[in-house]
């Protein structure tokens, strides 16, 4: 085992891969957390496009707006493709950060899934009424 008392105090928010070795039941726990946080992340990253699409066909857009929209969607599609990239990529990463980051980040994104998802007729309904206020498209 790697010992860590001859290392600055602050070791673990440095590049020390220690972390990413899986010996302990508490380390396969972790390294699922990881994927599973990623996982979900990934999913939701493919679900929000879709809803975004609903928004964008409900509303007639000037082109700006079209591109801009589209823009939008590739961008959160391919953060979710790198989501999906992490788990091959590192399948771990420290204690700290999944449970700082990574776990608030997966609950965060699936919950913007549902209430989009759930809420999708009202707030096209207030887009639309929204773009009856600009008539000429801006």
């Amino acid at each position: 085992m790697f010992d860590h008392s001859q290392l600055d105090p602050l070791w673990f928010l440095m590049n020390s891969h220690d972390w990413y070795v899986l010996r302990t039941t508490m380390d396969h726990v972790r390294a699922w957390t990881w994927c599973l946080a990623n996982f979900i992340t990934f999913v939701s990253y493919f679900m929000i496009p879709l809803e975004l699409r609903h928004w964008r066909r409900a509303i007639p857009a000037s082109r700006a707006v079209e591109v801009v929209s589209r823009l939008f969607i590739a961008f959160i599609f391919l953060c979710g493709l790198s989501h999906l990239a992490m788990i091959v990529i590192m399948p771990t990463a420290p204690t700290w950060v999944i449970v700082s980051v990574y776990i608030p980040m997966a609950y965060v994104s699936l919950w913007t899934v549902v209430v989009l998802r759930n809420h999708r007729r009202s707030i096209v309904d207030v887009l639309q009424a929204m773009n009856g206020l600009f008539p000429d498209g801006r």
